[in-house]
């Protein structure tokens, strides 16, 4: 497993629209950390995106995770991007993946 992080960039009018979704939305999150796929997770409320911070076997498991997610489903996600993270320094809960 590597780590690996997921960014989520959010359409224009996301905060006028997410409260449908969004109990289903954190539901989902909360149970990819449970299962360990996700460390942290986050929005960045100035670029309108959110940082996900996963540990996975690869990207397209992420890519999945992402068209998967009820935020997606809805439109409120315009893109996502995986990118993934070399872990130089961090908390033990985050560094013990490596």
């Amino acid at each position: 497993m590597q780590h690996f992080v997921l960014t989520y960039r959010y359409v224009d009018d996301y905060m006028a629209r997410r409260d449908a979704f969004r109990a289903e939305h954190l539901a989902r999150l909360q149970k990819a950390v449970d299962d360990g796929l996700v460390l942290a997770a986050g929005v960045l409320p100035e670029s309108l995106s959110a940082l996900i911070v996963c540990r996975a076997n690869s990207a397209d498991e992420l890519r999945a995770f992402a068209k998967d997610d009820p935020y997606y489903h809805a439109g409120l996600i315009a893109s996502f991007e995986v990118e993934p993270w070399t872990v130089a320094v961090g908390v033990p809960q985050i560094l013990k993946a490596q």
